[in-house]
């Protein structure tokens, strides 16, 4: 597909231009480049079933929630705020990071929006050795995949280190423009047709109450220096349209929910993980999850976590059943203490990436349908339907 394309090009671009970053973590030169970490829900497989977890009187959670504003680094770049918190406790300071470590940063803003018609996703990232920004369209439908990409080779800067931070970009007729005022998330943007990406343009609203709680979560891998600081928001209600190659897309706030996945981190080269969200009404309340598996060693605190109402209703480890050979099957996902119990019905599966030798990324995407049951720390039982959502596995070499 032609989405497959533009992102295995966008591979090949940024990452072996330069190949010494493709080299092993290790001290040891001549390691084979193993997974850099060993996550308790993640196997080999991608898959893990356990269905012992369910309704766990016994189960114990050891997460730490941080709870006031907290340097995410050590002076020595060594991650300091480990855990978990209701808000962007973390304050990112990357000049911290060791000079031998500042190749490896990476830092993304993605944001997407999903309907039950269509999705949208934009990313403006910097990874070091480029900095882009991207964007997909799907169009359920039709089956329509739609991509685009502004590539520049080296660091832009562009990227704020806070979550509130403004992004403005412009280069000739290319302009990306976001900031954020009293919980509205307004995204402009103008791109021209290039040999990279169609003409597209946006004007998007994303809404929710700037008192409303996302998880943010921060863990080391197991080399000295390494870490992932995420922070999810859940359920932004979106308003406004895109217009991809001459045809306009409208998001209604009724039934378009929006996300944005915010990473900064200095990330080995072998990485996995699975991410899944979904988000919608049940009963007049809007209720939505993020999960996942895979970002460093997660023992003091994961990103896992419903919300509802606004409100954080903490997860630890989730598990992810399915067969990577049978995607469009039903997948069941449960958790830990068992409050977490949901299967995601596939509509829409979506394979991306390009694996050269030692480099590259490959995903594994489900859209879909996600019903089955939630429960509140008060112990109150919500019973979910039809919630539009996904969950993806991606393996990434870079």
């Amino acid at each position: 597909m032609k989405g497959h394309r533009l992102y295995s090009l966008l591979i090949l671009l940024t990452l072996i231009s330069l190949p010494l970053l493709a080299g092993c973590d290790d001290e040891d030169q001549d390691c084979d480049c193993p997974d850099q970490q060993q996550n308790p829900d993640d196997d080999d497989d991608a898959a893990a079933d356990d269905d012992d977890n369910d309704d766990n009187d016994d189960f114990v959670d050891p997460q730490h929630e941080i709870t006031e504003l907290t340097p995410l680094l050590d002076i020595d770049g060594s991650l300091y705020a480990r855990g978990w918190a209701r808000r962007p406790l973390m304050v990112y300071n990357p000049e911290y990071i060791a000079d031998a470590d500042r190749l490896r940063v990476k830092e993304w803003d993605a944001y997407i929006i999903i309907t039950p018609e269509f999705m949208f996703g934009v990313t403006v990232s910097d990874i070091r050795i480029a900095s882009f920004i991207s964007f997909e369209l799907i169009d359920f439908a039709t089956g329509k995949d739609t991509t685009g990409l502004e590539l520049r080779l080296g660091s832009l800067g562009f990227l704020p280190t806070d979550l509130y931070g403004p992004i403005d970009y412009q280069r000739r007729d290319n302009q990306f423009h976001l900031e954020y005022n009293e919980g509205i998330r307004t995204i402009s943007a103008n791109f021209a047709r290039t040999l990279l990406s169609p003409a597209w343009e946006a004007e998007i609203s994303l809404t929710q109450d700037p008192n409303e709680e996302d998880v943010a979560a921060a863990a080391p891998y197991n080399r000295e220096g390494t870490f992932f600081y995420e922070n999810k928001i859940v359920g932004m209600l979106a308003s406004g349209s895109v217009t991809v190659d001459g045809k306009t897309y409208t998001f209604d706030p009724a039934d378009s929910f929006g996300y944005l996945d915010w990473v900064r981190g200095v990330i080995p080269h072998v990485t996995k993980w699975h991410w899944g969200v979904a988000a919608g009404y049940v009963d007049g309340e809007l209720v939505g999850f993020n999960i996942g598996d895979g970002m460093g060693e997660s023992e003091l605190g994961t990103a896992n976590a419903m919300k509802m109402d606004g409100v954080l209703h903490k997860l630890y480890h989730v598990y992810f059943d399915y067969d990577i050979n049978a995607m469009m099957e039903p997948m069941r996902i449960d958790s830990d203490n068992g409050t977490f119990d949901l299967t995601l019905t596939p509509f829409y599966y979506q394979t991306i990436g390009l694996m050269v030798l030692d480099l590259g990324m490959l995903v594994d995407k489900v859209y879909g349908r996600f019903s089955g049951t939630m429960i509140k720390d008060d112990g109150t039982v919500v019973q979910v339907d039809d919630l539009i959502g996904f969950v993806e596995y991606s393996e990434q070499r870079w």
